[in-house]
């Protein structure tokens, strides 16, 4: 797809997600990131999975269902899919399709770590469904947060998280780590840009890195 401003943010549980979103928000608004509010206008969206824009009710209703482990992993799978599909065609499509810059909390990176490398989901079959649903819509790039283990245990001890992902897959730190070095290794090797957030820099200077990568495309 053309123009397509697709940003994914990524990270395991508490690495700071949707801290960097927020700070990404209040960033777009300052004179010296002007270029990127110049060239989208108010087509500026911010989103997340499973909850949508909006965090709207028929999500989190199909996400309690979820979170309830009342399913099996594949069903589990299926259901977050649906989910995706749903926002994918209601809006991130018809939002890229204005020309839009769309920032994304948890993607795809999110499902291959654990439904297909946690939980055992067939790779396969998560990937032809994923093509199938996305009809060729990939983010234009993935940016995965990075935390040592003594800073995520300082944040899981007093993090307050309103997305029960995290807290319901409850997974040790070295679980979740080699589970996005994998998924990121798998979506590296299908064509997919991901970029490594190092945990030494400031909450600033991660957000500037991001913004950094949008003006230099913009600029082209």
């Amino acid at each position: 797809m053309k123009n397509n401003f697709f940003i994914v943010i990524e990270g395991i549980d508490a690495s700071g997600k949707t801290g960097l979103i927020e700070l990404l928000k209040s960033q777009l608004e300052l004179e010296q990131n002007s270029s990127i509010k110049n060239y989208f206008g108010e087509k500026i969206y911010f989103t997340s999975e499973p909850y949508g824009p909006n965090k709207e009710t028929k999500y989190s209703q199909l996400s309690s269902l979820i979170f309830s482990n009342c399913f099996s992993s594949v069903s589990e799978a299926f259901l977050f899919l649906a989910m995706r599909s749903d926002h994918l065609f209601n809006f991130i499509i018809p939002k890229l399709q204005e020309n839009s810059l769309i920032f994304c909390d948890r993607y795809y990176l999110s499902t291959l770590a654990y439904q297909a490398y946690l939980k055992k989901v067939e790779l396969d079959l998560l990937d032809s469904n994923m093509k199938y649903i996305s009809k060729g819509t990939k983010p234009l790039v993935t940016f995965v947060l990075q935390i040592s283990k003594e800073e995520h245990s300082k944040h899981k001890s007093h993090k307050r998280e309103d997305n029960k992902y995290d807290s319901v897959n409850s997974f040790s730190y070295d679980s979740l780590v080699s589970a996005y070095d994998w998924a990121i290794q798998h979506l590296r090797e299908s064509g997919e840009e991901i970029v490594l957030i190092p945990s030494s820099l400031s909450w600033e200077e991660k957000a500037q890195l991001v913004i950094s990568y949008i003006e230099r495309l913009i600029a082209k």
